[in-house]
């Protein structure tokens, strides 16, 4: 009898330690990814959005959610063909990055607005994801960056200022001889 409670108390053990061996390797797990992993908008070379502006620097509103930090910083116009004006309201720009990027917006939503409030870059990053990168002999708070010899598509401008803030600006460099108004609305299309 004791080796029979003895193997029953074997067998139960058997069983519940196999069942859970099953259980959690067949758990749910609709995640692939490891929540570690960075969200779309957190990466350096993703757009999420862009805030529209004209000729002049004045908003025309926004393309989705921008992943972007302007601060004080304003470049325009945006999208744009060949130049941007980059301008800050009372800091100097000392140095500026221009990071090729892609565009996301499988999570886009209002959260990124918020959320990008929070991302930060240190500049060893910037400048290993930058395509160029320029130091201004004469520290401004407004000039002029030409893009021309540059493809098109979504770039991010990153400014540090006299104070260290880095700032950065999500934009859309267009084709020569493309209709802006055209482009602004089909981004969708060009983002997929």
């Amino acid at each position: 009898m004791k080796i029979q409670i003895r193997f029953s108390t074997l067998l139960l053990s058997f069983i519940a330690v196999t069942c859970l061996c099953l259980w959690s390797a067949c758990k749910n797990d609709d995640d692939d990814s490891d929540s570690n992993d960075p969200q779309p908008y957190e990466l350096i070379d993703v757009v999420t959005g862009i805030n529209l502006t004209d000729d002049n620097g004045q908003p025309l509103g926004r393309w989705q959610f921008p992943n972007d930090q302007r601060g004080e910083a304003i470049a325009f116009p945006n999208p744009f063909i060949d130049q941007v004006l980059v301008g800050t309201s009372s800091s100097n720009v000392e140095k500026y990055w221009i990071v090729p990027a892609g565009c996301d917006l499988e999570d886009a939503s209002g959260d990124i607005l918020d959320a990008a409030d929070d991302l930060s870059f240190t500049v060893t990053e910037i400048e290993d994801a930058a395509s160029i990168n320029n130091t201004l002999s004469t520290p401004a708070n407004q000039f002029i960056i030409d893009f021309s010899s540059i493809n098109s598509g979504f770039y991010r401008l990153f400014l540090e200022v006299e104070d260290g803030n880095i700032y950065f600006i999500n934009l859309y460099r267009a084709e020569e001889g493309t209709d802006l108004n055209q482009v602004v609305s089909n981004l969708d299309s060009i983002c997929n």
